[in-house]
């Protein structure tokens, strides 16, 4: 918490959102991500992909990647 007001401002956005049906109770997940330091402009671009799978009537993430796409 101490920092907190020290950490850098961050816009997140994410783009081409896509979700398949794995089975009944598993979906995996697709999208864009671009993350800009506020302060610097500083922008970074990465693919994720999740795994999400419903226990319970609850859904739970088991599986997140994030591949950079910046050089």
């Amino acid at each position: 918490m101490e920092n907190l007001p020290k950490a850098s401002r961050i816009k997140f956005v994410m783009t081409n959102f896509k979700m398949y049906v794995l089975s009944p109770d598993v979906v995996q997940t697709l999208f864009k991500t671009e993350k800009t330091v506020v302060e610097t402009g500083k922008v970074s671009n990465s693919m994720r992909s999740s795994i999400w799978k419903n226990e319970n009537g609850k859904w739970r993430m088991i599986f997140h990647q994030g591949t950079p796409l910046d050089k």
